[in-house]
C-alpha cells in the first residue's frame, strides 16, 4: 500500500470517529435526559365537532350517545367507545388515531374490525384534520 493510499485511509478513518462522535454528542445535547412526550390539553368540545364532521360516528357508537353521521350509522363496523377506551394515555390514542393499521384487534374481533386483505377498516384521517384537531379530538375521546 502506498503512502497516499494508507494517509487517505487514516483521513477517512479520522473523519468516520468524529462523524460518530459528533452524531453521539449532538443525539446527547438535543434530548434532555428523561424526556417523554406529552400531548397538550385540548378542547373537548372542538374535538366532538371534529368526531362529527370526520364522520366518526358512522363506524363508532360513542358511551351510548347517538353522534352518527346523519342516520348512516353502521353498528358494530368499529368499536364502542367507552370510559375503558378513554382511561387509555392521550398518546397512546392519538397514536391509534394516526396509525390506525398498526392497532389491529386480534382474536375474535379482528374480523369485525378488519377488511379481508387484513388491514384496518377505520380510514386514515391524517390529511383531513390538523394537529390541533387531532389533540382537541383525543380530548373528547378522553372526556367519554
Amino acid at each position: 500500500m502506498t503512502r497516499t493510499v494508507a494517509r487517505v485511509l487514516i483521513v477517512i478513518g479520522a473523519v468516520a470517529v468524529a462523524w460518530a462522535t459528533w452524531d453521539v454528542v449532538a443525539r446527547q445535547s438535543q434530548v434532555p435526559e428523561g424526556w417523554h412526550f406529552s400531548l397538550p390539553a385540548g378542547d373537548p368540545s372542538r374535538g366532538e365537532g371534529v368526531f362529527t364532521r370526520l364522520g366518526c360516528g358512522s363506524c363508532h357508537n360513542v358511551a351510548g350517545r347517538d353522534l352518527g353521521a346523519a342516520g348512516k350509522q353502521t353498528r358494530g363496523v368499529g368499536p364502542d367507545l367507552t370510559p375503558e377506551q378513554a382511561a387509555l394515555p392521550p398518546e397512546y390514542l392519538a397514536e391509534r388515531l394516526i396509525t390506525t393499521d398498526r392497532f389491529l384487534p386480534h382474536g375474535l374481533f379482528k374480523a369485525t374490525y378488519s377488511r379481508s386483505d387484513g388491514s384496518s377498516r377505520m380510514d386514515n384521517f391524517n390529511e383531513e384534520m390538523s394537529v390541533s384537531e387531532l389533540i382537541d379530538l383525543v380530548a373528547f375521546l378522553k372526556s367519554i
